[in-house]
């Protein structure tokens, strides 16, 4: 089992809480949370808790979109080949411009890569099987900023390329190396006037197509549906959840609940079975791993072709092959993350500040799951590689997973000359090299690495010392106005020192959810650790020993105390506040 150190922060801000309680009516607790997101004055706080009166900044702004738009309106009924990606945002992507472009009378076909048979992002025959197809032009999304070579070739056998993705630009000598696109859409390139830089490859596409139907009317409703797919891939991407992200995530899921009309996800949707609104955290978790599971695991064209059915019946099938591809690859993940922690202590890696694994009996598909997974547990950077499925022998492929203070793509590009290929972000990345040198990469990695000791002690940061039966349904109401949560616009944490843990009752597919009996001044409360085994559990063996957690699980037992950090929820089931255990020591 991972451990690794973590320090608990305590933000405090000086501030007069009642000059919010009195302007918005609200509690000192959730005053404090607001002053705790670094607003520098009242116009901020006001666009954040109403979302709805900020607009988005105009899509003309973007580098080369307006004279790419007016490009494509120069050839009405052009034949349109989307090159997209094989990740929810590659999916969603694909989708926002195959059924926009359409609409709007042109004859579009896509190809979505295969990650094991293609790799990432477009290739030189993909340029030949658009032109083979009479394509008139191409298109990415969500890739090609690193596609040099490919962009190149279609330029060359004469297709004219819009090419828009949101990833990093690659550096040579510290130079950008943009890619001879006609158009080339990326709010990542530093002569881009965008304001905002963290959108994912969908919320380009869909400002993109936003444009395309400026002052036209009758597309309104083309634009409200095009925001649910957006919405999910911006979750799903872990973009930033700040500024635009949150405001076409907040539009996406208010419309995913009221009106969608996007025939296959509503097919999903009804199998996951969902008992209430569908929230962020839904779009990560649930709706987001199936519509992944095929891309990982067959096809992700599987995955585009239920979001464009038109059939009722076709579409209830594929919804139903996706959820048994994620039921299938949550047991592929558990095994890989096995495999990486027995491959860590049997090569005695904890000492390092890097973690390169080679599992070559892990699957491709779930690289990347894996890596975000021991990241979790022992809070490294985490890149593992694994033998790739298709291509030429000895071809190792690869996923990472980082955490602050380490660029991913910023380390592989130091170390280029020892890769195939690679590309990614600052969080995330992938790669291929061959397998000959995994011990020298391995050792640049460790050589470059400038981490010390303090940032590979994990920082909670938490909002206040508050005891729970301050966490009034009141509190929990406010903090839903910060919805929808994600990546850099958490849940506030709170934390509460001495809470009594009395009994776990275990639950889920892999009794992965604890379900805790816990009192805080002898008064009684439910809580809940959906990720048990790397949460509670490991607080309380570290703490105490293994024995007590089992006690822990019986009826009769005394009880544990342990300070927690949690977030306060609501229970519609039995109207009651509960809550959800961050971490414990």
């Amino acid at each position: 089992m991972g451990t690794h150190s973590k320090k608990w922060t305590y933000k405090n801000v000086p501030f007069d809480y009642s000059i919010l309680t009195k302007r918005y009516g609200i509690s000192e607790v959730f005053a404090r949370v607001l002053v705790n997101r670094g607003f520098s004055n009242l116009s901020e706080i006001d666009d954040y808790l109403d979302y709805s009166k900020v607009k988005l900044k105009d899509a003309a702004l973007m580098k080369d979109l307006e004279p790419a738009v007016k490009f494509l309106k120069s050839r009405p009924g052009a034949k349109i080949m989307v090159v997209g990606d094989y990740d929810v945002d590659g999916v969603m992507s694909t989708y926002i411009l195959v059924r926009g472009l359409r609409e709007l009378g042109y004859q579009v076909e896509f190809r979505i890569p295969e990650r094991a048979k293609d790799g990432y992002g477009i290739r030189d025959y993909m340029a030949d099987e658009a032109k083979e197809k009479n394509c008139d032009i191409l298109m990415t999304c969500d890739n090609g900023i690193s596609a040099f070579q490919a962009i190149e070739h279609a330029k060359e056998i004469g297709l004219p390329v819009i090419l828009t993705d949101h990833h990093e630009v690659p550096l040579k000598d510290g130079v950008e190396v943009i890619p001879p696109a006609d158009f080339c859409i990326d709010p990542k390139q530093s002569d881009c006037k965008y304001p905002f830089k963290d959108m994912c490859g969908a919320g380009i596409t869909y400002r993109f197509i936003q444009h395309m139907v400026k002052g036209e009317k009758g597309y309104n409703s083309l634009l409200v549906q095009l925001m649910i797919p957006a919405a999910i891939a911006t979750v799903c991407d872990v973009v930033p959840l700040v500024g635009e992200n949150r405001i076409i995530t907040s539009f996406g899921l208010k419309f995913i609940n009221k009106n969608c009309d996007i025939l296959g996800l509503n097919k999903l949707i009804m199998l996951c079975d969902f008992k209430r609104d569908i929230g962020s955290y839904d779009f990560g978790f649930r709706l987001g791993p199936c519509i992944n599971a095929s891309g990982r695991l067959e096809s992700a064209k599987l995955s585009e072709e239920l979001m464009l059915s038109e059939s009722s019946s076709e579409a209830e099938e594929i919804a139903a092959k996706l959820v048994e591809l994620n039921d299938f690859r949550k047991d592929i993940t558990q095994a890989g993350v096995d495999a990486a922690v027995k491959y860590i202590e049997d090569n005695n890696l904890t000492d390092k500040k890097v973690f390169l694994i080679y599992l070559p009996e892990v699957s491709e598909a779930v690289a990347g799951i894996v890596a975000g997974r021991i990241r979790e547990m022992f809070y490294r950077p985490v890149f593992i590689a694994v033998d790739a499925a298709i291509g030429e022998e000895g071809k190792v492929k690869g996923s990472g997973r980082s955490i602050p203070g380490y660029h991913m793509q910023k380390e592989l590009n130091n170390i280029a000359d020892l890769l195939i290929e690679f590309g990614g972000h600052a969080l995330a990345a992938g790669f291929a090299f061959r397998k000959e040198k995994l011990e020298e990469i391995d050792k640049a990695l460790q050589d470059n690495c400038v981490l010390t000791d303090e940032d590979l002690v994990e920082k909670i940061v938490f909002d206040a010392e508050i005891p729970l039966a301050d966490m009034t349904k009141q509190v929990v109401d406010e903090i839903a106005l910060m919805e929808p949560f994600g990546q850099k616009n958490d849940p506030p944490k709170f934390a509460k020192r001495n809470i009594l843990f009395k009994n776990v009752f275990l639950c889920g597919r892999e009794n992965q959810v604890g379900r805790f009996v816990i009192y805080d001044e002898d008064k009684k409360y439910s809580a809940v650790d959906f990720n048990v085994e790397v949460g509670i559990k490991n607080s309380i063996v570290t703490k105490y020993d293994l024995e007590t957690w089992e006690n822990l699980q019986k009826p009769d037992f005394e009880g544990v105390f342990m300070d927690i950090l949690y977030v306060p929820m609501f229970n519609d089931y039995n109207n009651t506040v509960q809550f959800k255990v961050i971490d414990a020591r």
